[in-house]
């Protein structure tokens, strides 16, 4: 029987997302969690040299759709995000493999805050300028930019699809913590059980708001990527098989 997964994250993303596990035998189902709003701007860079830092592959979506300046440094935060990246056309790209964290760590061993450019962070507002701030502590120039935010989907808006199509046994996959919050206010107003289904996570972090219900099998992928969250999806649903 094909195993049906719940995609919780945002479009365009989600749909990104659903045609890999398609390619793998899954039923995917597309139930974005989040919808992101961009938020408009009349800032545009700098006549001095920056470099931008992108958390997400919709801070590179945000800059194109600004008009910003493309041929600058890209400081990405793991891989779908510096493909997003090279695919707009950055000329350098650079990749933390990890979380913010990781992204603070790579310019903190690549760059002296002497000579570096100024660093844009374009981010969701929900960021709070928390790695900007850090940087800034080591004397980086550092500037927060939130060109969107996100915005829960809530309940009434998925709860047809939900009672009609979702499986008792299903997985939810999830990619953030706040994508994992409002996923949980569905879980909530369903009333079903949670028993029978599998909870699989980007990272440790992003399934915490779920740890209140009961799972068969909760997993979550040893690096905060992709590829490594669909290796886990995929290492946790054989297993599952009886």
């Amino acid at each position: 029987m094909t195993q049906q997964v719940i995609i919780t994250r945002a479009e365009p993303g989600a749909t990104e997302t659903a045609a890999r596990l398609a390619a793998l035998g899954y039923e995917a189902l597309k139930m974005p969690a989040l919808e992101i709003r961009e938020q408009k701007t009349d800032q545009q860079p700098p006549a001095h040299e920056i470099a931008y830092i992108f958390t997400s592959a919709n801070g590179v979506r945000a800059v194109q759709s600004a008009n910003w300046p493309l041929d600058k440094q890209a400081i990405c935060v793991g891989p779908a995000t510096l493909q997003a990246a090279e695919g707009a056309g950055f000329p350098q790209c650079w990749n933390a493999d990890g979380n913010a964290d990781d992204v603070f760590d790579l310019i903190a061993t690549v760059f002296e805050p002497a000579t570096a450019p100024e660093f844009w962070h374009v981010a969701n507002e929900a960021a709070a300028g928390d790695l900007a701030r850090r940087l800034k502590d080591i004397g980086f120039r550092v500037a927060f930019l939130p060109l969107y935010r996100t915005e829960p989907v809530l309940w009434s808006q998925v709860k047809l699809v939900w009672d009609q199509i979702v499986s008792p046994e299903a997985t939810l996959l999830i990619h953030s913590a706040k994508g994992a919050a409002s996923a949980a206010a569905w879980l909530e107003n369903w009333g079903g059980t949670t028993d029978k289904m599998k909870l699989v996570g980007v990272s440790e972090r992003a399934i915490a708001p779920l740890q209140s219900f009961s799972f068969q099998k909760t997993s979550y992928a040893a690096r905060p990527n992709e590829a490594e969250l669909i290796e886990t999806l995929q290492t946790t649903l054989n297993k599952s098989v009886s």
